[in-house]
């Protein structure tokens, strides 16, 4: 669609005759609302700009990084140590004690260690005594065993050949 019109601003420079410009696929953005009443002369003005249409997956990425900082921002407050209703940092919960308790706590703490491990070696020198006579036992029954297959198979070697 080829539409004719004038450029007043284009023919007043040096070098451009102020002959009819022939412009190629020019239309009007439906919101203009302009009628061939409104423009006596009947051109299409080149001041009036087109509007933009709104870029959706911009706008959506604006929201979601404003959301995202918010959150951010909301969860270092929480867990930054400052007490909501003054200001300032919150008391610290731990209590210290004396080096004089720390060591006792240390002591009793390695002496409890030691209990446990010398439990351990009882019942480790306990299992270790089961499995030794569990083993003499496996042997005597193995050793029983072979007597019995020996005491077998002479018996029917004999009742073969007869």
């Amino acid at each position: 669609m080829v539409k004719e019109r004038l450029i007043p601003d284009l023919a007043s420079f040096p070098g451009i005759s102020p002959a009819t410009l022939v412009v190629e696929d020019c239309e009007r953005h439906p919101d203009d609302h302009l009628d061939d009443n409104d423009d006596p002369e009947g051109k299409v003005r080149e001041s009036e700009t087109e509007r933009n249409p709104i870029h959706w997956p911009r706008v959506f990425m604006a929201v979601l990084c404003i959301g995202l900082l918010g959150t951010g921002a909301a969860v270092a407050w929480h867990y930054s140590g400052t007490d909501a209703s003054t200001g300032s940092p919150a008391a610290p919960q731990e209590t210290y004690l004396p080096l004089k308790d720390f060591e006792r706590y240390q002591q009793s703490a390695a002496e409890d260690v030691q209990d446990k491990l010398q439990d351990q070696d009882v019942k480790i020198k306990q299992l270790s005594s089961q499995i030794a006579q569990l083993n003499a036992t496996l042997n005597a029954l193995q050793a029983s065993a072979r007597d019995a297959r020996a005491s077998v198979q002479p018996a029917q070697k004999a009742a073969k050949k007869q």
